[in-house]
């Protein structure tokens, strides 16, 4: 939406010349469109002369340093304590970046091919555009403050700053904290030297607090068996180390490890043998194993690659580019998967990297390296050099005069399926479903049984061809690689991995591949993906990790299929159950027992749901009471049902005797799960405290019933939230509690931290002192809201388009019809519900409307010169 347009919207009179917002016109002509992020009331305030002043030259500082419109967006619009906006251009801004191009003059700096215009200061903000927004607005006298104290304590200069890693979080330093930090370390007999090594390497660990130090440098002596002295060079050859929560991290993952590994002491040695490792999460690691399993690979061939790269456990291997760059590599390349894992480094490596190289090799008929690392790794210029080299000794040369010449021209991707073209842009994944089909084509296996040479660039040849002849069709790839899973994952029943439908052995271009003796073996499913796809649920992602893969049949059988029986029988479809089952809880609702735990909290809320008035709804006809209790709140939900029956038993007599609420009175609940997973004693500790302040038992049992949740906190805590109450509304005891009971909702929220930036905005933005307090008082509900969405409410408003209302209103006048009372009315109804009733009232006046649908007038009133004047939509966030 255009600045032009945003400003008409705020214009209080129509016949008022437009006038567009002095900030929205400056960003346009610096090629900014997506103004959302610069609508809020503050930005639409600014005058003229303010943006003239202060914001143009910033603007035009950023884009001299190279920085394109996105890059300029995501700086000027990071969330930080300081606006870039806001700050002074001439006392601030200008000081902050002027220092920047001083320390940049010290790097060595290239030029990248794509942005040319980009210098060393530009880069160093593009990089990390929060930290530097940071950066920028941060008082130059505490940037010299912290400059003088780089340069008199550890002897860092500019020169020495241009090889820090991250030089816009070593600059938002504080002084004090970084001496403190440096004190720390020097008290354990570090030097100087090695201090100033770790903060240019890794500047945010000296904003840590020296006490956490202490606790991360102890947590790697405890756990990994070392001393003080080996801990603490340990940290200063990886000082990321101390950055992570390690104290909460690294015992887990020890855990993990040492179980994955059938090892006792695997993870110490893992950690110590690779420290990076030390800062992955016991879930992350778990998510990584699983991701391998599911490929095929066994549990034994894991632990081998672990044990030869620990670091792998590091990579995301759920990403939209890995999922595809693994399929990739098991489907098409030459080598194995156990190849990249080797080095993993050649799995950073994009697609559109290896890809055109590969297909220049099969142009040229030659033989590809042993390993990808050996591809990937030489620069464009190094590997045409030893191309050219292996063609001058066969009398050849290369037709092309460089790689850009290759890669760009006619030949350069004719040979590749469009797919891998985009990979390394994180683009949504392609159709590989289709390329999979393309795999095992009767033509590919043709090629197979006559033997001839089916290399992966004649592969990729054939598939382009092939490709190109029907539509691509741009699917997630997270629906492809689980109907993949449950094709091979044999993961960890079976000892062997399946094998593949064909060898992948390098190809000489001459002869043919072999094949696996055990190629026609059939792959077995993972007991629990079969039991999962029988109900439908072909989404086995979150159901992947090794601990769903160890369930052996008998578990299944006992335990997993009669809950996904009763819960079908509840008419929860697929989907409701699968996010019921692969909920974050405590307790899983797949591991707890069946008998014993799954099947009596079910009957409990059967019989609650007994004493519900059940209206089935028409999309839904089979789902029960019950049942859409459980679809309410998945999360809840199964808490609930992994709780254990008892301390729910507990928790309804406690009910009963203390409130007087049994299973009927329950039936009214809103939150019925959250209410049975609440903690008898935490509830009967808040009952206490709100019945030594004269509330009533039927005013507690009320408050349980509507607002479960604020039956949770520690009694401190609600009575600091009620204080919060009394302290900002200006209210007294009683009247903050009648507050309180009457909007139980307040207590289930931080109101004591969100309340007092909410009633500062509302004051400023009404322009009344008060204000705040008068309208939370009036609507105590809004008190639920932070002051950022507020804000952002006020923004949207402000930014809102006119399109639908105008064009409504344009209706009626055309017919001559009276418009609504009020503005909602004409606006909240769907446009079919709109046209339904139009045609109702032209029915009764004997008319018709000319119109076939809303989107027949629609389009009609946008061709006029009314609909062109207001007819902008709403600005996209």
């Amino acid at each position: 939406m255009s600045a032009v347009s945003i400003a008409a919207f705020r214009q209080p009179s129509s016949s008022s010349p437009v006038q567009p917002c002095p900030l929205h016109a400056c960003l346009a002509l610096y090629g900014i469109t997506d103004l959302a992020a610069f609508s809020a009331p503050r930005h639409l305030a600014l005058s003229q002369e303010e943006v003239s002043s202060n914001v143009e030259p910033k603007l035009a500082a950023l884009a001299a340093e190279g920085l394109g419109p996105k890059q300029i967006v995501q700086l000027v619009a990071a969330r930080s304590t300081a606006s870039i906006l806001s700050c002074s251009y001439k006392d601030t801004f200008m000081p902050i970046l002027q220092l920047l191009r001083q320390i940049g003059a010290y790097t060595e700096h290239q030029a990248h091919p794509k942005s040319p215009h980009l210098t060393a200061a530009g880069k160093a903000l593009a990089d990390n555009p929060t930290v530097a927004a940071q950066y920028l607005c941060r008082d130059p006298g505490k940037v010299q403050e912290l400059l003088q104290w780089l340069e008199g304590s550890l002897d860092v200069g500019m020169k020495q700053l241009a090889a820090c890693n991250s030089l816009c979080s070593a600059l938002c330093l504080s002084t004090g904290a970084a001496n403190a930090i440096c004190m720390s370390l020097q008290e354990q007999q570090v030097p100087a030297g090695q201090v100033a090594h770790m903060l240019l390497r890794q500047p945010t660990a000296f904003g840590l607090k020296p006490r956490v130090l202490s606790a991360r440098l102890g947590t790697l002596q405890q756990h990994l068996g070392l001393d003080a002295a080996a801990a603490l060079q340990l940290a200063m050859a990886h000082p990321r180390l101390l950055t992570n929560n390690v104290e909460a991290r690294l015992p887990p993952l020890l855990d993990f490890l040492d179980g994955y590994m059938g090892e006792h002491g695997a993870g110490r040695r893992l950690v110590r043998a690779q420290p990076p490792l030390g800062s992955v999460t016991a879930k992350a690691a778990e998510r990584s194993v699983g991701k391998l399993a599911v490929r095929g690979c066994s549990q034994q061939q894991i632990r081998g690659m672990i044990n030869r790269t620990p670091t792998l456990l590091k990579l995301n291997l759920d990403s939209p580019l890995q999922r595809q760059k693994l399929e990739w590599i098991e489907r098409v390349l030459p080598w194995t998967l156990d190849d990249f894992v080797s080095v993993p480094a050649c799995l950073t490596y994009s697609t559109s990297r290896l890809a055109p190289r590969l297909a220049l090799l099969r142009e040229l008929k030659l033989q590809p390296p042993s390993t990808p690392g050996c591809l990937a790794a030489p620069s464009s210029v190094t590997f045409m050099a030893t191309v050219r080299k292996q063609l001058a000794g066969q009398g050849r040369e290369v037709p092309w005069a460089s790689w850009a010449e290759w890669e760009e021209g006619a030949h350069g991707f004719e040979v590749l399926p469009p797919i891998f073209s985009s990979l390394p842009h994180n683009t949504p994944a392609a159709d590989l479903p289709a390329l999979l089909s393309l795999l095992s084509s009767p033509q590919v296996k043709q090629q197979e049984q006559q033997h001839v040479s089916v290399g992966p660039w004649q592969m990729l040849h054939d598939l382009s061809v092939t490709a190109r002849q029907r539509p691509m069709n741009l699917t997630n790839f997270g629906g492809c690689r689980t109907r993949v899973t449950a094709a091979i994952a044999a993961a960890h029943a079976s000892s062997a991995k399946p094998a593949r439908g064909h060898a992948k052995g390098h190809s000489t271009g001459t002869g043919a591949t072999s094949s696996d003796s055990s190629s026609s073996r059939p792959a077995q499913l993972c007991p629990l993906h079969a039991c999962l796809l029988h109900h439908g649920i072909t989404d086995l992602a979150a159901f992947s990790a090794p601990k769903h893969l160890a369930l052996s049949h008998e578990a299944v059988s006992n335990n997993v299929e009669p809950k996904l029986a009763a819960l079908a029988a509840e008419g929860l479809n697929t989907k409701q159950i699968k996010q019921l089952l692969s909920a974050t809880v405590t307790a899983s609702p797949l591991s707890c027992s069946y008998k014993n735990t799954f099947l009596p909290n079910l009957q409990l809320l059967r019989q609650i749901g007994a004493f519900i008035d059940h209206m089935p709804h028409p999309k839904i006809p089979h789902l029960t009471a019950a049942g859409k209790i459980l679809a309410d709140s998945p999360g809840a939900a199964a808490r609930y049902l992994s709780r254990h029956p008892s301390k729910v038993q507990e928790q309804l007599q406690w009910l009963e005797s203390s409130l007087g609420v049994g299973v009927k009175q329950l039936a009214a609940c809103k939150d019925l799960c959250n209410a049975l997973t609440v903690s008898a004693g935490a509830a009967s500790a808040v009952c206490s405290m709100l019945q030594q302040e004269q509330v009533s038992a039927e005013q507690v049992a009320h408050m349980l019933l509507r607002q479960p949740t604020a039956f949770k906190p520690t009694p401190k805590v609600l009575s600091s939230w009620i204080g919060a109450l009394q302290q900002h509304l200006g209210l007294g005891a009683a009247a903050a509690l009648q507050v309180a009971i009457a909007y139980p909702r307040l207590l289930s929220g931080k109101l004591d931290t969100n309340l007092p930036p909410l009633l500062n905005f509302l004051d400023g933005y009404m322009g009344e002192e008060g204000a705040g307090c008068r309208l939370v008082c009036a609507q105590p509900s809004i008190a639920m809201l932070t002051g950022a969405a507020a804000e952002r409410s006020v923004g949207s408003l402000a930014a809102r388009g006119t399109c639908r209302l105008a064009a409504r209103l344009a209706l009626l006048r055309q017919f001559g019809l009276q418009p609504p009372a009020t503005p909602s009315r004409l606006a909240s109804p769907s446009s079919a519900t709109f046209t339904a009733a139009i045609r109702k009232r032209l029915a009764r006046q004997g008319r018709e409307l000319p119109w076939a649908s809303w989107a027949e007038w629609e389009e009609a009133w946008l061709g006029s010169e009314e609909g062109r004047e207001w007819g902008f939509p709403p600005l996209k966030d």
